[in-house]
């Protein structure tokens, strides 16, 4: 079974020529240094800098490939190195925790993350107004059918949203 490129990825309905192609390997050539950056950084908290850059460059081929064919979506993400920085040169280096403990930490906060993702988006859901709540959704993979129930409600409600008198608190 071929994969038909231009079927999955629908090229030709939009209109796509060589500029993608372009740009992609632009993109790809402007974000291989994570490769060998962020090693480096994660490796000045005491991390061995080889698994780190297998780590690295796993992560931002499986999340870009995630990206691209399973949400048919042109971005390309790697793990963000700010924070890998706030990592090893505060929590570690700065205020002396041990990258291992660190970086349980980080574990703990991921789930974290995701279960009030998952519960508190759901909550958020129900009660809040989609138009309001759209630029700071972050409930997953609802975002984009959001974002266009929004766009949809806000073509049919042109006129301009007020927060009343502050002034005067009901």
């Amino acid at each position: 079974m071929r994969l038909d490129i231009d079927h999955r990825f629908r090229l030709s309905e939009r209109g796509s020529d060589r500029t993608e192609l372009r740009a992609g390997l632009t993109t790809f050539l402007t974000m291989a240094y994570v490769a060998f950056v962020n090693p480096q950084i994660l490796a000045d908290a005491g991390m061995t800098f080889d698994a780190v850059f297998v780590a690295t460059c796993l992560a931002g081929a499986f999340s870009t490939l995630v990206m691209g064919l399973y949400a048919n979506y042109p971005v390309a993400l790697a793990p963000g190195m700010g924070l890998n920085a706030f990592f090893s040169y505060v929590v570690v280096l700065e205020l002396g925790y041990r990258w291992e403990v660190a970086l349980g930490a980080v574990f703990v906060a991921g789930v974290l993350f995701v279960v009030l993702s998952l519960f508190a988006g759901a909550a958020l859901d129900h009660r809040c107004d989609p138009v309001r709540v759209e630029d700071g959704y972050l409930g997953g993979h609802r975002t984009v059918p959001r974002h266009h129930r929004a766009q949809e409600r806000r073509r049919h409600h042109r006129e301009p949203r007020h927060a009343g008198d502050l002034g005067q608190p009901a």
